[in-house]
């Protein structure tokens, strides 16, 4: 286990929130294909940062908020309230979009978050929006390399039950091409000698990821949903990628 004050320091790389979120439908259930999709599929959230083990936020507000196709069309955009809420519509003529949501806020690293399968239902949705700072101090406590530099990349994967409320423990992850550390969360931050997520926070982080297509695998006691490949980007960008159990 790393120290005390790098646990603290890696909370900034929290799961969608360190404390539990308001969740829809009934666990397990939700994790059945949604028939017939709605028209339009609505994403809440909101925009801001965890700031420490307690679940403490600093909200961000007047975040742009872009929801776009694997090819890049933009399906809906929005921007936060002062409150740092949102919602946004997003047409789907009845067949579920697979997405990406980009946040994008002044001062802050753009956050660019796959969910884990195509949009059939309402998600819920919050970012980690970092700024360099913030971001910088979890490089200096835990790894090698300069953020902001286009040759740097970020992945963050959230591992999560089918309401996004709670981590879900024992998934283990492969990515290619592989990052320079690749590490799991505890109880109490990032734990070097952990193989597998444990709950409460399950998160999975690439730190200096190569920038580009990484392609991603994961394995864990139940079939699991998660995007394929996601494309990580340098500079002042950090990528987030969903994993949740699969219907079957």
């Amino acid at each position: 286990m790393r120290s005390t004050a790098l646990a603290i320091a890696l909370v900034a790389c929290g799961r969608i929130d360190f404390t539990p979120v308001v969740g829809v439908g009934t666990g397990a259930d939700q994790c059945v294909p949604v028939t017939p999709v709605p028209d339009p599929v609505v994403i809440t959230g909101t925009t801001s940062r965890v700031t420490n083990f307690t679940g403490s936020d600093m909200i961000i507000p007047d975040t742009s908020i872009a929801v776009t196709t694997q090819d890049g069309a933009t399906l809906a955009t929005g921007t936060s309230d002062g409150s740092g809420a949102y919602r946004i519509a997003v047409p789907t003529g009845g067949v579920a979009p697979s997405v990406t949501v980009t946040f994008t806020s002044a001062g802050q690293f753009t956050a660019i978050m796959v969910p884990a399968r195509p949009l059939d239902r309402d998600p819920h949705l919050v970012p980690n929006l970092f700024d360099g700072g913030s971001l910088q101090s979890v490089y200096n406590a835990g790894s090698a390399g300069t953020v902001g530099s286009d040759a740097i990349g970020t992945l963050i994967v959230y591992v999560e039950d089918c309401d996004g409320v709670v981590g879900y423990a024992g998934v283990s992850a492969t990515i290619s091409p592989a990052p320079q550390y690749l590490e799991y969360s505890g109880s109490d931050g990032f734990d070097t000698s952990l193989t597998a997520t444990e709950a409460p926070y399950a998160n999975i982080v690439g730190f200096d990821q190569p920038p580009g297509i990484a392609t991603l695998s994961f394995t864990g006691d139940v079939p699991l949903a998660a995007p394929s490949q996601v494309v990580v980007k340098g500079g002042d960008f950090v990528t987030f990628a969903i994993v949740q159990p699969a219907s079957d």
